[in-house]
């Protein structure tokens, strides 16, 4: 427990528990005594044999605890009735830690101050002890001695409970707190860089790859059209010429070239190359064979397509009466525009649509698709207009259907003919039709009706559109 020091009002002290007539009791006296000493300093030394006889009392021992007078006195020994302490040799005490002086146990004084302090160990060094007592406002804290050391007091500085301290130990936390939340943050950040690094590399890994698969593809396609070339037959009617086209089937055509060049642009630019002089595109001799893999780009097609650009003959494989010959006419019109014929397109789809005006033996189902593919509601229009084709008049093997009734009639219409067809155009051609499909009668009466329309009307295919089985064949243009 620590010693408790009780102020008192005159210069002493008095240590508590102590008897009166105990050798405490000379301490005060002395203390007064040491008040009006006209040497009094912040050092205890003893130098004089005079001094050390008035440090002994009545009874001739020595207290234990020395006033701390300014004079220099040298006590070398000190005796008491209960102990013989030597006071030069008091380092050994636990209590004692002074730098100044090996005396142990002492009082300090504050200069200024009438009211002296015990405190055990009363030099510089005695910041340590948990019981040195200073001159300051704290009663038990270590503080401001006499020799004008500066020490830390718990007490006075606030303590480990007041708010300065919490304060300053909570802005400690969050600083702590800040700088682990920015570690933790520049360590995210170069988590996230070298995981872009990783995904850029994996990245450009996976484009590597692509591009050796690309090469490996274009290997295979050479391979493939050095096989066809080898296994390719000569047509019998296409075998001359400076370009050599083999088909999807495995037929090899020779034709002029400047045929080709004329009424395609992508044959101009595959197998061209820039002049020195003028700059323009030529075709290169060494780039004039092509050959093709599209399903579209087949034998039948390239005789039709050649047979038209060459000699402007337009010869549709049985009258585009059979399943096959209105797939080869859909084909035909998505190899022109593929090829960007463009020219070519438009002048095939006007022979279409006047071969099926004309008496002929062209089914009009075949101008419906052909103008279907290629986006012309006026040929699809057209079509419509004739209005005596029935599926009587057709390919009743590959076609079956009911022979008496019309071949744009969407009741009879077969499933194979409705998968030729673009969607948007089997829509506006069930909404365009009228007709009723199961009254026979009706429908030779709206067929005479439309003959006398067409006597009195022009012969144009507006006005025939809107008159053909009471069919608004016009509205085309805003159904699509």
């Amino acid at each position: 427990m620590p010693l408790s020091t009780p102020r008192s009002s005159e210069s002493g002290v008095r240590v508590q528990g102590s008897p009166a007539g105990s050798p405490w009791d000379d301490v005060h006296s002395m203390n007064r005594h040491s008040n009006h000493h006209p040497a009094s300093s912040n050092s205890t030394q003893y130098s004089t044999a005079q001094d050390r006889s008035m440090s002994q009392d009545s009874r001739g021992h020595t207290p234990i605890l020395s006033h701390a007078t300014g004079g220099r006195h040298s006590v070398p020994h000190l005796t008491h009735k209960y102990a013989q302490v030597d006071l030069n040799d008091l380092s050994v005490h636990p209590y004692a830690q002074s730098s100044t002086s090996r005396f142990g146990m002492g009082m300090s004084t504050s200069s200024g101050l009438s009211t002296a302090s015990i405190g055990l160990g009363g030099g510089r060094s005695a910041q340590s002890h948990p019981y040195a007592q200073s001159s300051s406002n704290s009663h038990y804290g270590l503080g401001h001695h006499g020799n004008g050391s500066q020490f830390w007091d718990a007490d006075a500085d606030g303590g480990w409970d007041s708010p300065d301290w919490e304060i300053k130990r909570e802005a400690q936390l969050e600083q702590e707190r800040r700088e682990l939340a920015l570690e933790k943050k520049r360590e995210e950040e170069n988590c996230e860089r070298r995981e872009r690094a990783l995904e850029k590399e994996r990245e450009k890994e996976r484009e590597r790859e692509r591009e050796r698969e690309m090469e490996r593809e274009r290997e295979r396609e050479m391979e493939r059209e050095m096989e066809r070339q080898a296994t390719a037959v000569d047509d019998q009617v296409w075998n001359e010429g400076d370009y050599t086209i083999v088909s999807n089937d495995g037929v090899r055509f020779k034709i002029p070239s400047y045929y080709l060049f004329s009424s395609s642009a992508v044959f101009r630019e595959s197998a061209g190359e820039v002049g020195v002089e003028s700059g323009a595109r030529l075709p290169s001799l060494s780039k004039r064979h092509t050959t093709l893999t599209d399903p579209i780009e087949s034998a039948a097609v390239l005789r039709l397509f050649l047979e038209f650009i060459v000699y402007a003959k337009l010869d549709i494989p049985d009258d585009g009466t059979t399943l096959q010959s209105l797939a080869t006419v859909k084909d035909l019109v998505a190899f022109l525009v593929k090829w960007e014929c463009a020219g070519t397109l438009q002048l095939f789809l006007v022979c279409l649509r006047e071969v099926v005006r004309q008496p002929s033996n062209v089914s009009p189902l075949a101008a419906f698709i052909a103008g279907a593919q290629a986006g012309d509601a006026f040929t699809c229009s057209v079509a419509l207009d004739i209005s005596d084709w029935t599926w009587g008049m057709m390919d009743r093997l590959n076609l079956p259907a009911a022979p008496d009734a019309n071949v744009f009639d969407p009741h009879h219409m077969p499933v194979s003919v409705w998968q030729l067809l673009p969607g948007m155009y089997t829509w506006a051609l069930t909404s365009a039709w009228s007709g009723n499909p199961s009254n026979k009668e009706n429908n030779e009466r709206q067929t005479r009706r439309s003959r006398d329309t067409y006597a009195e009307s022009e012969d144009d295919s507006a006005s025939r559109c809107d008159s053909v089985l009471d069919r608004k064949v016009h509205a085309w243009q805003q159904w699509l």
